[in-house]
């Protein structure tokens, strides 16, 4: 059911524009996207995704990292159904170099961080079992000194979103070896993952196997 309406909203979003009345945002969350510098924002699949765009691209410009469709006219449709003002699509495959200068340009970087990126990613307990986390956030974090930002769009009992962003306290840690503050970016996020999850395990959609293919084979 929630990922019904889901699909029926980002169709609707696609032929016309977000109402403020949809969702709920308050002014901590406000104030964050007013800052005038660069900001990494992680999220996940998690409630409606796909509002997060154009929610922020009312207060910030945005570059938000997307995955390729493999299907042409599916992904022309998704590139176009997200192609709102102040905001810069770019392929999870595109430049490094231009998400950083997104940064220092004082834009939002948007990235998904649920993804599971094999060899490629950092091996953090997710549910008490190793999964792979991209390391995005935490060496855009080290490379620029941009704060990190979390939000998951949650859909209500009122059949809204609440739009709530919190930062991520990295800087107490005072961690200056590049890896370990990737792995510390990554911990810290998978633990406000978990959290949001067991609150509303509903609202999550797993996409793919989230863990290595041994533990779904015994």
């Amino acid at each position: 059911m929630h990922y019904g309406l889901l699909i029926m909203e980002f169709i609707r979003n696609a032929t016309g524009r977000v109402k403020e009345k949809s969702y709920n945002i308050n002014k901590d969350t406000i104030n964050i996207l007013k800052d005038s510098k660069g900001l990494i924002f992680m999220t996940a699949h998690m409630g409606n995704w796909e509002m997060i765009i154009p929610i922020i691209s009312k207060y910030k410009k945005i570059m938000a990292v997307v995955r390729d469709q493999n299907n042409s006219g599916g992904n022309k449709f998704f590139y176009k159904a997200r192609n709102y003002k102040n905001t810069t699509l770019i392929a999870s495959s595109g430049s490094k170099k231009e998400m950083i200068k997104s940064l220092y340009d004082n834009s939002l970087l948007v990235l998904a961080s649920d993804q599971n990126t094999l060899k490629r990613g950092v091996m953090i307990n997710f549910f008490g079992k190793a999964a792979s986390i991209p390391k995005g956030a935490g060496h855009f974090h080290y490379q620029t000194k941009s704060k990190v930002v979390i939000c998951f769009c949650i859909l209500n009992k009122e059949l809204n979103y609440d739009f709530h962003l919190e930062y991520l306290n990295i800087e107490k840690y005072n961690i200056e070896q590049k890896d370990e503050l990737i792995v510390k970016v990554c911990e810290l996020y998978v633990r406000k993952l978990e959290k949001i999850i067991i609150q509303y395990p509903e609202q999550y959609f797993w996409f793919h196997k989230k863990w290595d293919k041994d533990i779904y084979d015994s």
